[in-house]
């Protein structure tokens, strides 16, 4: 094949893997960033190979393998910025901060808060050298990840809003989903069950809107939880069926822990 073919074949892995896991389907997320990957060892092509390895650690956060996750993660921060990689495959400085993110994110699922806090700085660090909205919104979302984990949940919630406040002003209607998610979580703990149910709320019924339904089983699963906490069981017990069936689905492992 010519050298343009490889580039678009490239491409077009990369896209397939990214817009399989915003829709949930983790097995054809995977199976594109493996082809990627292949691709990447055939045609010696260290961008490529990179940019796989975030694509598998987005496989990874979603399906519930923490330590693959932050692992892979971590690699991809070291690498990003590497000027061989020429900006390729969107190998650049405001990806490490979404690789710092997720990190955090993953560090805290393992319960490894003093390295999730230490990731979670890095990614604020660098979300002030680049400078976007999208970069400070990740920062803000994944220091707040990391202040419930600490059980700050007050400062978690304050640290969310400004990221969901970033995502207002920005028009980025994703991460807006995400924000509700980890906002109704950190209103859970701090017992406020009333507007954890409906900041959840918003967020499943967004992200089924955009069908983006990376974690949407969580977001059910906590909302059901809410829901018990406020008295309405039959409500609650409705919806971990219906997470319990989508996690099911998708392999989502942390949902189906949550549900028990």
């Amino acid at each position: 094949q010519a050298a343009g073919d490889r580039a678009g074949l490239a491409q077009l892995r990369v896209f397939r893997s990214h817009q399989s896991w915003l829709t949930g389907d983790f097995a054809a997320a995977l199976a594109a960033a493996d082809d990627a990957a292949a691709q990447a060892a055939q045609d010696g092509d260290a961008a490529l190979a990179l940019r796989a390895c975030f694509q598998r650690g987005l496989w990874a956060i979603g399906t519930g393998a923490m330590a693959q996750c932050a692992a892979l993660m971590a690699a991809v921060a070291a690498g990003a910025e590497d000027p061989a990689h020429g900006g390729r495959f969107g190998l650049d400085a405001p990806l490490v901060v979404v690789a710092r993110g997720y990190q955090a994110r993953a560090l805290v699922e393992l319960g490894e808060v003093a390295a999730a806090r230490a990731a979670a700085d890095a990614a604020t660090a660098q979300a002030a050298r680049v400078d976007r909205p999208f970069s400070w919104i990740f920062a803000a979302f994944a220091d707040g990840v990391v202040l419930r984990a600490e059980g700050r949940p007050a400062a978690a919630a304050a640290r969310i809003r400004e990221g969901l406040a970033q995502c207002d002003r920005a028009e980025t209607a994703l991460m807006r989903v995400v924000g509700l998610m980890l906002l109704g979580a950190a209103e859970a703990d701090a017992g406020d069950w009333a507007a954890a149910e409906a900041h959840l709320a918003q967020s499943a019924a967004q992200g089924e809107a955009m069908r983006f339904l990376v974690h949407q089983p969580q977001r059910l699963a906590m909302r059901a939880r809410a829901l018990h906490a406020l008295g309405r069981p039959s409500e609650g017990a409705a919806l971990e069926a219906a997470a319990r069936a989508m996690a099911t689905a998708q392999g989502d492992a942390t949902a189906l822990r949550m549900l028990g």
